[in-house]
C-alpha cells in the first residue's frame, strides 16, 4: 500500500469532510489524517461521525452532526470547527445521495432532496 504521507505532509492543516462517517468520505478522512491533517467529519449521524473521527490516526479529529441541506446549520457547524482549529484549509464535499430506480419513478420530493444534498449544499 502506498501511503500519502510518504509523498505529502498535511501537518498543521485542517480538513472538513461532509458525509465523512462512512464510505468514500471516511476513506478520504483516513488518507488526510494519515498525511497529518486534523479532520472534522460532518455527517447526519452524530455518533457515527464521532466514532469515525475517533478511529482516525493522529489526534484532535472531531465528528459533528450536520445537516448540510440547512444553510444555518452548515454555517454554525463550520463556525464551530473554525473556533476549534483557528483555521480551515481543506474542504471535501463528499456528502451525496442517489436513488436506485429509474428517473421517472422518483417523485418530486426525492428530486428536491437529491438536489439539496448533491448540488445546493456545496454552494
Amino acid at each position: 500500500m502506498v501511503l500519502v504521507s510518504n509523498y505529502l505532509s498535511l501537518a498543521g492543516k485542517t480538513a472538513i469532510i461532509t458525509g465523512g462517517a462512512q464510505g468514500l468520505g471516511y476513506g478520504s478522512a483516513q488518507v488526510l489524517a494519515g498525511a497529518g491533517a486534523r479532520v472534522f467529519i460532518f455527517d447526519l449521524q452524530e455518533q457515527q461521525a464521532q466514532e469515525a473521527a475517533a478511529s482516525l490516526p493522529g489526534t484532535g479529529h472531531i465528528g459533528y452532526r450536520c445537516d448540510i441541506t440547512t444553510a444555518d446549520e452548515r454555517a454554525q457547524t463550520v463556525a464551530a470547527a473554525f473556533a476549534e482549529a483557528g483555521h480551515l484549509d481543506i474542504l471535501v464535499n463528499n456528502a451525496g445521495i442517489q436513488y436506485h430506480s429509474p428517473a421517472e419513478d422518483i417523485d418530486e420530493e426525492k428530486w428536491y432532496r437529491l438536489f439539496d444534498i448533491n448540488v445546493h449544499s456545496v454552494l
